[in-house]
């Protein structure tokens, strides 16, 4: 872990748990009409209801699957609870809070998440172990993470606008990273330091969703930011996550430890939406589908006004095709 920044074991969980989990998500996906007829069991996908954040279509299955009893349990498993603590050489190291989740519809090489570290999203303490399970089989071919071994002895690097999910990450052209992968069964996790450079390989079946859990975990003792402790996806409460389930034991764990709270920098995102901004003046067609990201999610005012008077200008040029990001461009 101190040598390449990550670890990859296989079958470190249990197959059919985690299988257990799936099928609860894949039953969401086809309530949502997003499977085909008969695909409930494999995750094949109408590739005509494709969505990504910040799709309002995305999200209905989304928040649906962060509040899943048995998706939020999994994060609890001795297997990882205990191989984070070992890691980190603490025993008061606990998962945080938010759980994060991707649903991956078949999608071009732009569609990916870009190479980026996970500090700068969520910041806090460094000393962070980011673990990424698969939720099913996942071959090469659906995708799948990646790592760049070593990446995280260099510190936090400069973060801006690449295209795909997030649209937040770090050029690595020219730097030659011998990228590891690899194809992955139900109950392979892979475990990184947060400041591990990594990214999503593009799903790149015809027909398959890619179905993957992202858990966080650190000393109780060590800081997090406020978005640490809350829902993703910025939708849910506590309340509406917890409102389904059929136990209480880890509602509001974290509630009687030391939890210390600091302030969260916005400058990694603000570069990135102006960078975006910049580039979709100049014509850069992703810079422009990632427009109305910007116009719905930032918290500043006068980008979301700078971005919305932009995809204005460009919707009323001559022979102007509507924007993607209007259909679900990248968060």
């Amino acid at each position: 872990m101190a040598e390449q920044g990550y670890l990859f074991m296989r079958g470190l969980l249990s197959r059919a748990t985690v299988q257990d989990v799936r099928t609860e998500i894949l039953a969401l996906c086809a309530e949502a009409g997003w499977l085909r007829p008969g695909g409930e069991a494999e995750g094949l996908v109408d590739v005509g209801k494709s969505c990504q954040p910040p799709d309002p279509r995305y999200y209905a299955v989304y928040n649906k699957l962060i509040a899943l009893e048995s998706y939020n349990r999994l994060a609890h498993a001795p297997e990882l609870t205990g191989i984070t603590s070992m890691i980190i050489g603490h025993d008061d190291v606990i998962p945080r809070p938010v759980r994060l989740a991707r649903l991956v519809f078949p999608q071009p090489d732009v569609g990916a998440t870009p190479p980026h570290q996970d500090f700068p999203h969520e910041q806090g303490t460094p000393e962070a172990i980011t673990v990424w399970i698969p939720i099913g089989d996942v071959p090469r071919a659906q995708g799948g993470l990646a790592v760049w071994p070593g990446s995280q002895r260099n510190g936090v690097y400069d973060h801006g606008f690449v295209p795909g999910v997030g649209g937040l990450g770090l050029r690595t052209d020219g730097l030659g990273p011998r990228w590891h992968s690899a194809d992955f069964q139900a109950g392979d996790v892979i475990l990184f330091h947060s400041l591990t450079v990594h990214k999503a390989l593009p799903n790149r079946t015809v027909d398959r969703l890619r179905i993957s859990a992202d858990f966080r975990y650190q000393r109780a003792s060590e800081p997090m930011t406020p978005h640490m402790l809350e829902p993703s996806g910025g939708s849910l409460s506590w309340q509406d996550v917890y409102s389904g389930w059929s136990s209480d034991d880890l509602k509001y764990y974290w509630s009687e430890l030391p939890i210390r709270t600091v302030p969260y920098d916005r400058r990694f995102y603000r570069v990135r939406d102006e960078q975006a901004i910049e580039l979709a003046r100049r014509g850069d067609p992703h810079a422009r589908e990632f427009l109305n990201t910007i116009r719905t999610r930032n918290p500043d005012p006068t980008m979301r006004a700078a971005a919305g008077e932009l995809l204005d200008r460009l919707a009323a040029a001559p022979g102007a095709a509507r924007s993607a990001g209007e259909d679900g461009a990248p968060r």
